[in-house]
């Protein structure tokens, strides 16, 4: 990217405007954090109420979106390239966990829908190849 003399000649809000090409609401992202983290500890709180376990990729999810607002935030203030990367990468991957979960989830309603062996198992490999799907994409 550019080099530290250049960036030094930069204010703050340049800064911020050179990696996302516009300014970041704080305002907006302070509302998704706090959003996020009520949803997040709900969802804590039903997954280790119910045992669901494959429900925990969902509140990883949630604790990437709310990393990734909070760098957001910093950022605003304190703009450096790695707090950029970092809360990009949290904001883009965290959806991912989200598909993973939507996928075991649909797999677990084939199996329970129908009590044949071939259902659960095509069930199991439509969620195994979504899977796979997801994390391929990434790169």
């Amino acid at each position: 990217m550019a080099d530290n003399s250049y960036l030094s000649l930069l204010t703050t809000e340049q800064i911020v405007k050179l990696y996302y090409h516009e300014t970041p609401n704080r305002d907006a992202a302070i509302t998704a954090i706090a959003l996020f983290s009520a949803v997040t500890v709900i969802l804590l709180a039903t997954t280790i109420k119910t045992r669901a376990w494959f429900m925990f990729a969902a509140v990883v999810t949630g604790a990437m979106e709310i990393g990734g607002y909070v760098l957001r935030v910093k950022m605003l203030s304190q703009p450096t390239y790695i707090t950029y990367v970092v809360s990009y990468a949290f904001l883009v991957i965290a959806p991912v966990f989200l598909a993973i979960v939507e996928y075991v989830c649909l797999s677990k309603l084939i199996h329970r829908a129908t009590s044949g062996k071939s259902s659960a198992v095509f069930g199991k490999a439509v969620s195994g190849f979504m899977i796979v799907s997801e994390i391929a994409c990434l790169g």
